[in-house]
């Protein structure tokens, strides 16, 4: 068996049984992956049962002088409470009773319109869930990559592990 190779960033570590701690994020680092998910936003998204939508939340801006240097930028007015917002929920480890609901959407796939068999469903959820999960899934994958936690074999979790990498697993 001498075509095996190990695979994944830890196969000749030598595992420590000391647990990394996850600590939150600061307020400053917080308020900046909030600011980077709100910029990111697609504001032709459609409003969950919140009926917020997108282009509210990214769009809540005012032009105020900037901290270094001249001119003026753009700051969401929005973020430092929706930061208070999800501090409080991470805090206490839960989420609003109406973020766990979603509306429903049929999207016709092919063949006849009267045949339930041709819909898919698409399940929509409240904006602001939306953006926690996002925000919340970033802190999580960011701890996970610095204390590797997740193998470089599990290709989905990483922006950088493109195609390339998997055909390069498969190829050996």
């Amino acid at each position: 068996m001498d075509h095996l190779i190990p695979l994944g960033r830890r196969h000749n570590a030598t595992r420590s049984n000391a647990s990394q701690p996850f600590h939150m994020p600061s307020e400053s680092e917080l308020s900046t992956l909030i600011s980077m998910h709100i910029s990111s936003m697609n504001t032709a998204s459609s409003p969950g049962f919140d009926t917020i939508t997108p282009a509210f939340i990214k769009c809540a801006c005012k032009r105020v002088p900037r901290h270094q240097g001249r001119g003026m930028e753009n700051v969401n007015v929005l973020t430092p409470h929706i930061m208070s917002f999800f501090q409080l929920l991470m805090k206490n480890a839960r989420i609003p009773e109406s973020w766990k609901e979603a509306k429903l959407t049929p999207i016709h796939k092919k063949g006849p319109l009267t045949s339930p068999q041709n819909y898919r469903m698409i399940a929509v959820s409240a904006t602001m869930y939306r953006l926690y999960a996002n925000v919340l899934r970033s802190i999580i994958q960011d701890w996970c990559g610095h204390h590797n936690k997740i193998p470089d074999t599990q290709f989905g979790f990483f922006e950088d592990a493109a195609h390339y990498s998997l055909y390069l697993f498969c190829a050996t």
